[in-house]
């Protein structure tokens, strides 16, 4: 199972890492917490706040301001998003390349101008304009 809902013996986990860090490394961590990964609605969330917050900074800067449909959180998800090993640690990263590259190029070439409010979604597998 995915996320939340996955079971994993905590002991046997520290009794793994103890073997593999030295004694005097292991005892100096003041705090050991196990993280378990993000279930793909936690990762929907997480990219969707990641954009709230960019859509704020645009719009304090621009006065623009975007939001995703569920179909482009998705789409940014199988771009990179997430990851099984590195979980959601690259979402800034995709909604650069992805959303504030081609948000950039709209606003460049006219098409979006201040005071606009947008919707994002996915199509042909980019993220497109919703007309």
């Amino acid at each position: 199972k995915e996320g939340a809902d996955q079971i994993v013996d905590e002991e046997a986990v520290m009794n793994d890492l103890k073997k593999d860090f030295a004694d005097t490394l292991f005892a100096a961590l003041d705090e050991r917490l196990l993280l378990h990964p993000l279930s793909r609605e936690e990762t929907r969330k997480v990219v969707r706040m990641e954009a709230a917050t960019r859509s704020q900074a645009l719009s304090e800067e621009r006065n623009i301001s975007f939001s995703l449909t569920d179909e482009a959180v998705d789409l940014l998800i199988e771009m990179g998003g997430f990851t099984a090993g590195r979980g959601g640690r690259d979402i800034g990263q995709t909604l650069t390349r992805h959303v504030e590259s081609f948000l950039a190029d709209l606003i460049l070439d006219g098409v979006v101008k201040p005071g606009s409010a947008i919707v994002l979604t996915a199509s042909d597998g980019s993220i497109q304009l919703q007309e």
